[in-house]
Protein backbone atom coordinates (compact mmCIF):
# COMPACT_ATOMS: atom_id res chain seq x y z
CA UNK A 1 0.00 0.00 0.00
CA UNK A 2 1.56 3.60 -0.98
CA UNK A 3 2.74 5.96 1.66
CA UNK A 4 -0.33 8.08 1.12
CA UNK A 5 -3.26 5.11 1.28
CA UNK A 6 -1.11 4.83 4.84
CA UNK A 7 -2.32 7.88 6.13
CA UNK A 8 -5.71 8.49 4.47
CA UNK A 9 -6.54 5.17 6.55
CA UNK A 10 -4.60 6.47 9.66
CA UNK A 11 -6.38 9.68 9.89
CA UNK A 12 -9.87 8.07 10.21
CA UNK A 13 -11.30 9.11 13.39
CA UNK A 14 -14.78 7.69 13.01
CA UNK A 15 -16.13 4.54 15.07
CA UNK A 16 -13.48 1.70 15.31
CA UNK A 17 -15.92 -0.79 13.97
CA UNK A 18 -15.41 0.58 10.28
CA UNK A 19 -11.40 -0.19 10.55
CA UNK A 20 -12.57 -4.18 11.07
CA UNK A 21 -15.75 -4.94 9.75
CA UNK A 22 -14.63 -8.27 8.54
CA UNK A 23 -14.19 -9.18 11.82
CA UNK A 24 -17.45 -8.75 13.54
CA UNK A 25 -18.64 -11.72 11.93
CA UNK A 26 -15.74 -13.82 12.85
CA UNK A 27 -17.86 -16.08 14.98
CA UNK A 28 -19.71 -17.21 12.71
CA UNK A 29 -16.48 -18.89 10.29
CA UNK A 30 -14.95 -21.88 10.71
CA UNK A 31 -12.86 -21.91 13.62
CA UNK A 32 -9.97 -23.39 11.62
CA UNK A 33 -10.41 -20.13 9.25
CA UNK A 34 -6.49 -18.19 8.75
CA UNK A 35 -7.03 -15.00 10.72
CA UNK A 36 -4.79 -13.61 7.92
CA UNK A 37 -8.15 -14.21 5.53
CA UNK A 38 -9.68 -11.62 8.48
CA UNK A 39 -7.53 -9.45 8.80
CA UNK A 40 -6.84 -8.86 4.93
CA UNK A 41 -11.21 -8.52 4.37
CA UNK A 42 -10.87 -5.84 7.37
CA UNK A 43 -8.33 -3.99 5.38
CA UNK A 44 -10.32 -4.08 2.25
CA UNK A 45 -13.46 -3.06 3.98
CA UNK A 46 -11.82 0.10 5.26
CA UNK A 47 -10.24 1.81 2.38
CA UNK A 48 -13.75 1.08 0.69
CA UNK A 49 -15.12 3.03 3.51
CA UNK A 50 -12.84 5.83 3.26
CA UNK A 51 -13.51 5.78 -0.48
CA UNK A 52 -17.36 6.40 0.14
CA UNK A 53 -16.28 8.97 2.93
CA UNK A 54 -14.05 11.04 0.32
CA UNK A 55 -17.21 10.74 -2.11
CA UNK A 56 -19.23 12.08 0.36
CA UNK A 57 -16.92 14.99 1.18
CA UNK A 58 -16.75 15.60 -2.43
CA UNK A 59 -20.29 15.21 -3.15
CA UNK A 60 -21.78 18.04 -0.13
CA UNK A 61 -18.85 20.28 0.15
CA UNK A 62 -17.36 20.06 -3.52
CA UNK A 63 -14.06 19.33 -1.79
CA UNK A 64 -11.18 17.66 -4.25
CA UNK A 65 -10.12 14.12 -3.50
CA UNK A 66 -11.59 12.13 -6.44
CA UNK A 67 -7.55 10.99 -7.11
CA UNK A 68 -7.86 9.55 -3.51
CA UNK A 69 -11.38 8.06 -4.09
CA UNK A 70 -9.50 6.18 -7.05
CA UNK A 71 -6.31 5.06 -5.32
CA UNK A 72 -8.83 3.65 -2.36
CA UNK A 73 -10.96 1.54 -4.83
CA UNK A 74 -8.05 -0.16 -6.79
CA UNK A 75 -5.79 -0.50 -3.67
CA UNK A 76 -9.12 -2.82 -2.42
CA UNK A 77 -9.83 -4.40 -5.84
CA UNK A 78 -6.12 -5.79 -5.99
CA UNK A 79 -6.60 -7.08 -2.61
CA UNK A 80 -9.38 -8.86 -3.36
CA UNK A 81 -8.18 -10.07 -7.02
CA UNK A 82 -5.78 -12.24 -4.32
CA UNK A 83 -8.48 -14.07 -3.35
CA UNK A 84 -10.96 -14.12 -6.30
CA UNK A 85 -9.87 -14.61 -9.62
CA UNK A 86 -10.97 -12.74 -12.53
CA UNK A 87 -13.93 -15.06 -14.08
CA UNK A 88 -14.95 -15.64 -10.12
CA UNK A 89 -18.39 -15.86 -9.30
CA UNK A 90 -17.29 -13.26 -6.74
CA UNK A 91 -17.30 -10.48 -9.21
CA UNK A 92 -20.55 -10.47 -10.44
CA UNK A 93 -21.81 -9.77 -6.35
CA UNK A 94 -18.85 -6.99 -6.64
CA UNK A 95 -20.34 -5.37 -9.68
CA UNK A 96 -23.94 -5.57 -8.45
CA UNK A 97 -22.78 -3.67 -5.33
CA UNK A 98 -21.00 -0.68 -7.20
CA UNK A 99 -23.99 -0.37 -9.15
CA UNK A 100 -26.30 -0.31 -6.14
CA UNK A 101 -23.94 1.86 -4.44
CA UNK A 102 -23.99 4.27 -8.18
CA UNK A 103 -28.22 4.71 -7.47
CA UNK A 104 -27.46 6.74 -4.16
CA UNK A 105 -27.60 10.07 -6.00
CA UNK A 106 -30.72 9.32 -8.09
CA UNK A 107 -32.12 8.20 -4.66
CA UNK A 108 -31.28 10.92 -2.87
CA UNK A 109 -33.07 13.09 -5.74
CA UNK A 110 -36.22 10.71 -5.54
CA UNK A 111 -36.40 11.74 -2.03
CA UNK A 112 -36.26 15.42 -2.26
CA UNK A 113 -39.04 15.11 -4.96
CA UNK A 114 -41.45 12.49 -3.11
CA UNK A 115 -40.14 11.15 -0.02
CA UNK A 116 -41.35 8.31 1.34
CA UNK A 117 -40.61 5.65 3.99
CA UNK A 118 -39.75 2.90 1.28
CA UNK A 119 -37.78 4.83 -0.72
CA UNK A 120 -35.40 6.54 2.09
CA UNK A 121 -34.95 2.69 3.15
CA UNK A 122 -33.14 2.25 -0.28
CA UNK A 123 -31.08 5.16 0.23
CA UNK A 124 -30.04 4.26 3.20
CA UNK A 125 -28.87 1.17 2.30
CA UNK A 126 -27.09 2.10 -1.31
CA UNK A 127 -25.18 4.40 1.05
CA UNK A 128 -23.75 1.68 2.71
CA UNK A 129 -24.04 -1.30 0.59
CA UNK A 130 -20.28 -1.83 0.20
CA UNK A 131 -20.19 -3.16 3.98
CA UNK A 132 -21.94 -5.99 2.78
CA UNK A 133 -19.01 -6.98 0.85
CA UNK A 134 -16.95 -8.51 3.98
CA UNK A 135 -19.78 -11.32 4.19
CA UNK A 136 -20.28 -11.52 0.29
CA UNK A 137 -16.60 -12.45 0.57
CA UNK A 138 -16.67 -14.79 3.35
CA UNK A 139 -19.56 -16.86 1.35
CA UNK A 140 -17.74 -16.62 -2.08
CA UNK A 141 -14.61 -17.98 -0.20
CA UNK A 142 -17.12 -20.88 1.12
CA UNK A 143 -16.69 -20.11 4.42
CA UNK A 144 -20.23 -19.51 5.68
CA UNK A 145 -22.86 -21.18 4.41
CA UNK A 146 -25.67 -19.51 2.31
CA UNK A 147 -28.61 -19.25 5.13
CA UNK A 148 -25.96 -18.15 7.40
CA UNK A 149 -25.34 -15.64 5.10
CA UNK A 150 -28.74 -14.62 3.88
CA UNK A 151 -29.62 -14.25 7.90
CA UNK A 152 -26.76 -12.43 8.53
CA UNK A 153 -27.49 -9.95 5.08
CA UNK A 154 -31.37 -9.23 6.41
CA UNK A 155 -29.79 -8.25 10.03
CA UNK A 156 -27.26 -6.04 8.41
CA UNK A 157 -29.91 -4.22 6.21
CA UNK A 158 -32.05 -3.51 9.67
CA UNK A 159 -29.12 -2.18 11.55
CA UNK A 160 -27.98 -0.03 8.48
CA UNK A 161 -31.16 1.27 8.66
CA UNK A 162 -30.76 2.12 12.23
CA UNK A 163 -27.83 3.78 11.86
CA UNK A 164 -28.58 6.07 8.65
CA UNK A 165 -32.08 7.41 10.97
CA UNK A 166 -29.60 7.56 14.30
CA UNK A 167 -27.24 9.26 12.30
CA UNK A 168 -29.95 11.85 10.46
CA UNK A 169 -31.23 12.71 13.76
CA UNK A 170 -27.57 13.18 15.36
CA UNK A 171 -26.15 15.43 12.49
CA UNK A 172 -29.61 17.22 12.40
CA UNK A 173 -28.01 20.92 12.25
CA UNK A 174 -24.73 20.16 10.70
CA UNK A 175 -26.81 18.89 7.85
CA UNK A 176 -29.00 22.05 7.34
CA UNK A 177 -26.38 23.27 4.74
CA UNK A 178 -25.94 20.03 2.62
CA UNK A 179 -27.94 18.89 -0.23
CA UNK A 180 -28.11 15.53 1.27
CA UNK A 181 -31.78 14.07 1.94
CA UNK A 182 -32.10 13.83 5.84
CA UNK A 183 -35.18 12.13 7.03
CA UNK A 184 -35.23 13.62 10.17
CA UNK A 185 -34.57 17.48 9.07
CA UNK A 186 -37.34 16.59 6.28
CA UNK A 187 -39.96 15.06 8.85
CA UNK A 188 -39.44 18.13 10.76
CA UNK A 189 -39.97 20.78 7.86
CA UNK A 190 -43.16 19.26 7.10
CA UNK A 191 -44.59 19.26 10.61
CA UNK A 192 -43.10 22.80 11.18
CA UNK A 193 -41.36 22.29 13.86
CA UNK A 194 -38.47 25.39 15.01
CA UNK A 195 -35.07 23.85 14.32
CA UNK A 196 -34.12 24.91 17.95
CA UNK A 197 -36.95 22.25 18.62
CA UNK A 198 -36.09 19.16 17.31
CA UNK A 199 -34.47 17.35 19.93
CA UNK A 200 -37.21 18.25 22.33
CA UNK A 201 -40.15 17.79 20.29
CA UNK A 202 -42.31 13.73 19.99
CA UNK A 203 -40.85 14.25 16.48
CA UNK A 204 -37.16 12.94 17.87
CA UNK A 205 -38.79 10.55 20.45
CA UNK A 206 -41.02 9.22 17.60
CA UNK A 207 -37.54 8.71 15.58
CA UNK A 208 -35.33 7.25 18.26
CA UNK A 209 -38.33 4.80 18.42
CA UNK A 210 -38.22 3.61 15.26
CA UNK A 211 -34.32 3.36 15.47
CA UNK A 212 -34.92 1.16 18.23
CA UNK A 213 -37.18 -1.10 16.52
CA UNK A 214 -35.26 -1.74 13.72
CA UNK A 215 -32.07 -2.77 15.67
CA UNK A 216 -34.74 -4.60 17.65
CA UNK A 217 -35.23 -6.55 14.03
CA UNK A 218 -31.43 -6.69 13.46
CA UNK A 219 -31.52 -8.52 16.91
CA UNK A 220 -33.90 -10.91 16.64
CA UNK A 221 -32.81 -12.30 13.72
CA UNK A 222 -29.23 -13.22 14.57
CA UNK A 223 -30.43 -14.46 18.01
CA UNK A 224 -29.97 -18.12 17.02
CA UNK A 225 -26.53 -17.39 16.40
CA UNK A 226 -23.52 -17.40 18.76
CA UNK A 227 -22.40 -14.20 20.01
CA UNK A 228 -20.21 -12.17 17.88
CA UNK A 229 -18.46 -8.73 17.32
CA UNK A 230 -21.57 -7.90 15.01
CA UNK A 231 -24.22 -8.96 17.50
CA UNK A 232 -22.23 -7.00 20.38
CA UNK A 233 -22.18 -3.97 18.45
CA UNK A 234 -25.87 -3.72 18.08
CA UNK A 235 -26.64 -4.32 21.48
CA UNK A 236 -23.58 -1.40 22.38
CA UNK A 237 -25.76 0.86 19.65
CA UNK A 238 -28.92 -0.29 21.10
CA UNK A 239 -27.44 0.99 24.41
CA UNK A 240 -26.40 4.16 23.20
CA UNK A 241 -29.65 4.75 21.68
CA UNK A 242 -31.50 4.20 24.87
CA UNK A 243 -29.18 6.60 26.88
CA UNK A 244 -29.69 8.99 24.34
CA UNK A 245 -33.38 8.91 24.63
CA UNK A 246 -33.60 8.94 28.31
CA UNK A 247 -31.45 12.18 28.18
Amino acid sequence: MSPELVYVLSQDGSSPFYKSYASLFKAYLPTSIEIQVVEDLDVIGHLLFQMMMYIDRIEDDQAKGMDTVIALQTEAAKRLSYYFPIDHSFWIQYDRIVKEFSKRKRLDRLCHQRSSWANYESLALSRSIYAELGLIAFLELGLIENQKCDTLLKSHKQFVIAFQLYDDCADFYEDQSKEQFNWAIHMASNKGIPLDQFYQSTLFTALIDTVVNYLDRATDLVKGLPISGYSMLLKKIRDSVDSLYQA
